[in-house]
């Protein structure tokens, strides 16, 4: 197949991981015949010139040292094509910035990379260790040391962590979902039902950070307060503490002079992690039941380190057993977090996972599993970007859609508002014609019938015909006006023009009618946005027009309306406020990783997903060149 028409291929093939040398090597000698067969051309290169010459004497293939082949690059020779290869040796030897190099190269002309190399053994040398990362981000297969038999994906050892997830995959406790935000929705209906179920049960929730905590316990006291469980509450700290709650100590008072025991041991405190449960909340005096059986208090005043322990960081869970522990698995555990989550429980443990981030069972047993002897910024950066972009993606959609909903809602009730301004109009000039109607006609109430009646009627007041609706006040005797009909005639003249006023009102109040009948109309057609019935309403309480029609295209009522646009308007603050959380996500991320660790992350992330941090990435070197001080974790050049 000629270049031209081969497909784009991703830069990033299947990695080989683990074996030593020489294993690696007659894998490479195969994987070189593979695409060899296929019609590719393999190259090779390598750190070192041991590694290259290696990888030569075993595949064949035209092999170099790296610092050989990226000069040969800069001088713009020896580039790669769309049917190139290269078997790049010693891949744990790269650091984020020189891997990323070759694969953005590979990507720019639609080549292909074949990685080799062993992450337990060989470390980066610069910043980050890239190859581990990508190995988490995409399926290889590992080598038996001295084999040079490929047996298929393969879990390295991983202490714990592995068997603890069999135990739970064979239970049933191992929960998958699509995304990240179905898996807090799962395992939220899963505490809230176990506490239904069993409430004398303790459960605990282990988060992977003290945000992603913050916002289960949020989530959970909410719930919890939609069920009537939790009454008025004390503001202690940044929460809100009720009796019934679920409370965590966030500092270390072992001698008691903020949180006081109430038991027999007064003069003991408590310890940074203390749980337990909240008996009495008052102003000046917070009474807790510890998880241990203690009961202390403290004044929220004075001792203001606390939040609320439905939900807990991971890190930071050292503690007593509990009896049911929930975990949503993040990409940031190591094997230690992990280990200290997933053996917190006496009786059960519910693992979440989600196949966004963790696509297969191997790749959650990998995560889970790594020593972290060195970190890498996409450990950290790539899943919460991915993260925060996703919340910013998905926020963005439900944002869009819920402007499809508010715009002609909003249009529909400012047509309602014009349609009732025009009535007013046509009321107040109605009223208008009554005192010079008065002034002029003997019976102004027939005068005004027969002017109301008659479309022409300004146009014959105007020409003088008054006398055609009624007798005019007043009389004239040999040709002389009294006063009387004098001031009669001058109210002719007003009249005339207020009935123009009047036909102009009318007018208007039409054109209202027809523009507010056609924004409703947007509302029932298929597709526009749901409007409930008010709570009570009846179909003889509609208009006789919206009564004949079926309940799913009756004409809405302004009051329906109404409610349905404050509804639409708050969903909307509530995805712009969202949306500014995810982009201030995005953008602290940046500002403390700084532009190596940022590109590292990019390198692991989605295409699609990655534009918005490119673009947050702007936002920041704009404020760095304005001067702004984006404080002391911001290290540039690095």
């Amino acid at each position: 197949m000629p270049p031209s028409s081969t497909p784009p291929r991703q830069a990033i093939s299947p990695k080989v991981v683990g074996g030593d040398r020489a294993g690696r090597a007659e894998a490479a000698r195969a994987i070189a015949a593979a695409y060899r067969e296929h019609g590719d051309e393999v190259r090779g290169a390598a750190l070192t010139a041991k590694g290259a010459a290696a990888l030569a004497a075993a595949t064949g293939a035209h092999s170099r040292t790296l610092a050989t082949l990226e000069h040969a690059w800069a001088e713009g020779t020896g580039r790669l094509h769309a049917r190139s290869v290269l078997l790049l040796e010693e891949a744990g030897l790269l650091d984020v910035r020189r891997l990323g190099g070759i694969l953005a190269a590979a990507e720019e002309r639609g080549a292909k990379v074949v990685l080799l190399g062993d992450p337990g053994q060989l470390q980066a040398i610069g910043a980050g260790d890239a190859y581990r990362g990508l190995l988490e981000q995409h399926p290889s297969a590992c080598l038996d040391p001295g084999s040079a038999q490929l047996p298929g994906p393969a879990v390295p050892a991983g202490g714990l962590v592995p068997s603890i997830l069999d135990r739970c995959e064979d239970a049933g406790r191992l929960h998958w979902s699509a995304s990240r935000a179905a898996v807090q929705s799962e395992l939220l209906a899963a505490y809230v039902r176990d506490g239904r179920q069993e409430p004398a049960c303790g459960r605990l929730i282990l988060a992977g950070s003290q945000a992603e905590a913050a916002q289960l316990n949020a989530a959970v006291r909410a719930e919890r307060q939609a069920a009537g469980e939790l009454g008025p509450g004390v503001r202690a700290g940044s929460v809100e503490l009720s009796p019934g709650d679920r409370v965590v100590f966030r500092r270390d008072d072992h001698e008691g002079r903020h949180v006081v025991g109430l038991d027999d041991d007064a003069g003991r405190g408590v310890s940074r992690g203390a749980l337990g449960t909240v008996v009495a909340a008052e102003p000046r005096r917070i009474a807790v039941r510890l998880d241990d059986g203690r009961s202390v208090a403290f004044d929220p005043a004075s001792y203001r380190s606390v939040a609320h322990g439905y939900a807990v960081s991971a890190h930071g869970s050292e503690g007593a057993p509990v009896d049911r522990v929930y975990v949503p698995a993040d990409p940031r555990m190591n094997r230690h977090a992990a280990e200290a989550a997933l053996s917190r429980h006496r009786d059960g443990l519910d693992l979440f996972a989600d196949r966004e981030t963790f696509p297969s069972r191997e790749h959650l047993d990998k995560t889970l599993s790594r020593p972290g002897p060195k970190d890498l910024a996409g450990d950290y950066a790539a899943a919460e970007l991915r993260r925060a972009v996703s919340r910013l993606q998905d926020v963005a959609a439900k944002t869009a859609g819920a402007t499809r909903e508010e715009r002609p809602l909003g249009k529909a009730l400012a047509a309602h508002a014009d349609l009732q301004r025009a009535r007013l109009r046509v009321v107040d000039a109605r009223r208008s014609l009554s005192a010079p109607a008065d002034q002029a006609y003997v019976d102004p109430a027939r005068a005004l019938r027969g002017l109301l009646a008659d479309p022409t009627a300004p146009d014959r007041l105007r020409q003088g015909r008054a006398r055609a609706y009624g007798n005019l006040r007043g009389h004239a005797v040999l040709g002389a006006a009294s006063r009387e009909r004098y001031q009669a005639r001058q109210a002719v003249m007003t009249l005339t023009g207020r009935l123009y006023a009047y036909q102009d009102s009318l007018a208007h109040l039409r054109a209202a009618k027809q523009t507010f009948r056609a924004q409703v109309q947007e509302l029932v057609r298929p597709g526009g946005p749901p409007l409930a019935p008010a709570a009570g309403s009846a179909a003889r309480e509609l208009p006789a027009a919206a009564a004949t029609q079926s309940p799913s295209t009756r004409v809405p009522r302004p009051a329906e309306i109404r409610r349905e646009l404050a509804r639409v308007t708050a969903t909307l603050r509530t995805y712009q406020q969202a949306s500014r959380s995810a982009q201030d996500a995005i953008e602290t991320a940046i500002r403390r990783l700084g532009p190596a660790p940022v590109d590292s992350a990019l390198l692991l992330l989605p295409p699609d997903a990655a534009l918005p941090v490119r673009l947050a990435v702007r936002a920041v070197e704009r404020a760095l060149e304005r001067g702004l001080d984006l404080g002391p974790d911001l290290v540039l050049g690095r």
